[in-house]
C-alpha cells in the first residue's frame, strides 16, 4: 500500500509594497475591535511564485545597473541578506540615489543588519513613499540607547501614516515614559482614545506604563479590563497580568488566570512554564521594565498584524526592529522563525530558531523546529542526533520522541521509527483523546513494515481514542479493501470519512477504490474521476481511475490513466504493475 501524502502548505502571496501598509493597518484594528468609519478594505495582492533558493555564488555585476538587478532577483527569491549586499554595492557606486537608499535601507532591516540601517536611516531625506520607516530608525536608536528626550524631539517630525497611525501615539508614550515623565506618557496614549476600538491596545500600553511607573492600582484596573473581555484577551495581557499579580504577592490569583486561559488553549507552551515558573526560584519579571521594551511590545504586535494581512516582507521588517530593541525578545524570535518558515526559507529559519534560549519557555519548541527544518533541507541525520538528545533531557516528554519516529517514517526507515514511536507510548500512562496522533503514526509505520496484526492494533486504538477521525478511518478502511478483508465494514467506514471530509481527493479515491474492490465498477468510476478532479497528480489515483475504465469498456481512456500514472513517479513497487497493464490490460 502506498502512503498517501498529506496536502502541501498553501503558499502566502507577495503582495505589492503599495499594499502593504493597508493590509496590515486594517488586519491590526480588526484586532483592536473592527475598522474605523470608512478605512479602506485589504488591498489587492500581487502574485509571486516563492523559491527555496539562494543567490550562492557572487554574481560578477561591474554596473550599477547590474547590482541593483541581481539585488531585485535576490529579494525576489527571498534571500534578504543577499539582496540588500547587492543594493548596498549599487549604492556605494551611486550615493546620493534617494529611491536606492530607501529601497537598500528597507533590505537591511528585513536581513537584520539593524546597525547598518541607522546609519543609512540618517542621510534619508523625509519622503511620504518609504511610511517614516527611517525616522523611525532613528527613534528606535535613541530609544535603544536611553535618548528618550532626543527620540522624543524626532517623533515631533513622523507624520502619522501607515502603521504609525498607532505606532506614533506608542512611541511618544514611551519616550515619555523614559524620561520618567508617566502622566504625558499616558496622555499621549489618550490619541488611541479617540476611536474606542483602538482602546485594546491603548488600554494594554497603558498597564504596562502605569506598571512601570510603580501606580499598581492604575496598574490593575487596565490589565484586568484587557483580560477581562474575551474579545481583548491576549496571550501578552495574561503574562504581563500574572506577572503584575505574582509581583504583588498574589500567586493564588496569578495561577488563577493562567488556568483560566489554559482551559481554553490547553496545550500553550509559553502558558503551561509561566505558570510552572510562578512557584520557581527567583522573582517574577515583569513584561516590560524600559521604554525600549514597550515600544518592542507593539513593533512585535505591529509584525504579528502584517503577517495575517499577508505581507511577510513589512512583518519581516517590524519584527526585526522589536529585535533591535530588546535581543533577547524569545517570543518575537520565534515569530520571525516561522516568517522564514511561511517562506520555505529552511535554514534562516533554523538561524533564527537557534537564537531563542533553550532554557526558556519557547527554546525547547524552537529546538523541534530546529529538527524539523533540518528535516526539510535533509539533513536527518542533524535532526535525529537533536532529537534523540531531546528525548533523554525530558524523559517525561513525548513530543521529540514522535517527531523522531516521523522523521524515521519519511527516511521509510519503518523499524526505526516503530521504536521511537513504542517509547513515546511508554511515557503515556493513560492515552487520551489527543494521543490518537501517536497511535495512527505507528500504525502507518507498521502496516509499512508488513506488520499488519500491529497496525491494525494501532489503527483500532486511534479510533477507539477518536472514533470518527476521518484519516483513520480511511487509512484503516483502505488497507482493508488492499487485502480484502471486512469490505461491506471498510466501505461504511470510508463512506463515513468522505462524509466527513468530502474534498479530501485520498479519501475520495478509498471510496472509489472499495467500490471497484467490490465489483461496482461504474460507481468506482463516478468517484474516482472526483478524486482524480481534487488530486490530478496523484499516481495512486490515476492509476485506479485507469483500472475502473477498463472494467466498464473504456480501454483507451484507461491505457491513458495508466501512462498519466507513470508520469508522475508512482513507488517503484507499482511501476512493474502499471506497465504490465499498459501491455496486456487487465
Amino acid at each position: 500500500m502506498v502512503i498517501r501524502r498529506l496536502p502541501g502548505r498553501d503558499r502566502l502571496n507577495r503582495p505589492l509594497r503599495s499594499a502593504i501598509v493597508v493590509a496590515g493597518l486594517a488586519v491590526f484594528l480588526a484586532a483592536c475591535g473592527g475598522l474605523p468609519p470608512g478605512a479602506p478594505g485589504l488591498a489587492a495582492a500581487e502574485n509571486g511564485p516563492q523559491f527555496d533558493q539562494r543567490v550562492a555564488d557572487p554574481v560578477k555585476t561591474e554596473s550599477i545597473a547590474g547590482r541593483y538587478l541581481a539585488g531585485r532577483y535576490a529579494r525576489y527569491l527571498g534571500d534578504n541578506a543577499a539582496a540588500a549586499d547587492f543594493y548596498r554595492k549599487a549604492l556605494a557606486a551611486d550615493p546620493d540615489n534617494e529611491v536606492l537608499k530607501r529601497r537598500t535601507f528597507r533590505l537591511l532591516v528585513a536581513a537584520g543588519f539593524l546597525d547598518d540601517a541607522v546609519k543609512l536611516a540618517a542621510t534619508i531625506k523625509e519622503d511620504e513613499s518609504d511610511e517614516g520607516l527611517p525616522s523611525t530608525m532613528l527613534v528606535l536608536a535613541d530609544i535603544k540607547a536611553g535618548r528618550a528626550a532626543q527620540a522624543d524631539a524626532t517623533l515631533d517630525k513622523l507624520a502619522p501614516t501607515g502603521f504609525n497611525t498607532l505606532l506614533k501615539p506608542v512611541m511618544e508614550a514611551w519616550a515619555k515614559a523614559g524620561q520618567k515623565k508617566y502622566d504625558e506618557a499616558i496622555k499621549e496614549l489618550g490619541a488611541l482614545g479617540a476611536n474606542p476600538r483602538f482602546r485594546p491596545f491603548q488600554g494594554f500600553h497603558e498597564a504596562l506604563i502605569f506598571d512601570m511607573a510603580g501606580k499598581a492600582g492604575e496598574a490593575e484596573t487596565a490589565y484586568r479590563q484587557g483580560v477581562e473581555n474575551p474579545q481583548t484577551r491576549s496571550l501578552r495581557g495574561v503574562q504581563a497580568f500574572a506577572s503584575f499579580l505574582a509581583r504583588n504577592n498574589r500567586l493564588a490569583e496569578a495561577q488563577a488566570l493562567f488556568d483560566q486561559y489554559l482551559a481554553e488553549e490547553s496545550d500553550n507552551p509559553l502558558v503551561i512554564e509561566a505558570r510552572a515558573a510562578l512557584n520557581g526560584p527567583g522573582k517574577v519579571p515583569p513584561l516590560v521594565s524600559d521604554a525600549a521594551g514597550g515600544i518592542a511590545e507593539a513593533f512585535y504586535g505591529a509584525g504579528r498584524s502584517l503577517l495575517q494581512g499577508g505581507s511577510r516582507e513589512m512583518a519581516t521588517v517590524y519584527t526585526q526592529l522589536a529585535l533591535y530593541l530588546k535581543p533577547d525578545f524569545d517570543i518575537a524570535q520565534a515569530f520571525l522563525g516561522q516568517i522564514y518558515e511561511s517562506d520555505e526559507r529552511w535554514q534562516d529559519a533554523i538561524d533564527t530558531y537557534r537564537k531563542v534560549k533553550p532554557q526558556t519557555p519557547l527554546g525547547w519548541a524552537s529546538r523541534l523546529q530546529v529538527a524539523r527544518n533540518l528535516s526539510r533541507l535533509e539533513k536527518n541525520g542533524e535532526a535525529i542526533a537533536l532529537l534523540n538528545t531531546m528525548a533523554a533531557e525530558k524523559p517525561e516528554r513525548t513530543d521529540a520522541l514522535i517527531f523522531l519516529g516521523d522523521t524515521h517514517r519519511a527516511d521509510k526507515k519503518w523499524l526505526e521509527a516503530i521504536a521511537a514511536y513504542d517509547l513515546a507510548v511508554q511515557r503515556i500512562p493513560a492515552p487520551n483523546g489527543s494521543d490518537w496522533t501517536l497511535f495512527y503514526s505507528r500504525g502507518i509505520a507498521n502496516e509499512r513494515a508488513k506488520r499488519w496484526s500491529q497496525a491494525e492494533a494501532d489503527f483500532l486504538k486511534a479510533l477507539e481514542l477518536q472514533p470518527d477521525q476521518p484519516l483513520v478511518l480511511n487509512y484503516l478502511g483502505y488497507s482493508w479493501i488492499e487485502q480484502n478483508l471486512n469490505l461491506p465494514k471498510a466501505r461504511g467506514m470510508i463512506e463515513k470519512a468522505v462524509e466527513l471530509r468530502p474534498r479530501d481527493g485520498y479519501i475520495v479515491d478509498s471510496l472509489g477504490w472499495v467500490l471497484y474492490q467490490l465489483g461496482e465498477f461504474q460507481g468506482a468510476v463516478d468517484n474516482l474521476e472526483r478524486a482524480i478532479g481534487l488530486r490530478p497528480d496523484d499516481p495512486v489515483i490515476n492509476d485506479h481511475l485507469g483500472d475502473a475504465y477498463w472494467k466498464v469498456g473504456r480501454r483507451n481512456e484507461a491505457r491513458f490513466q495508466w501512462n498519466r500514472a507513470l508520469t508522475f513517479k508512482p513507488d517503484a513497487e507499482l511501476i512493474p504493475a502499471i506497465e504490465r497493464k499498459l501491455r496486456d490490460g487487465l
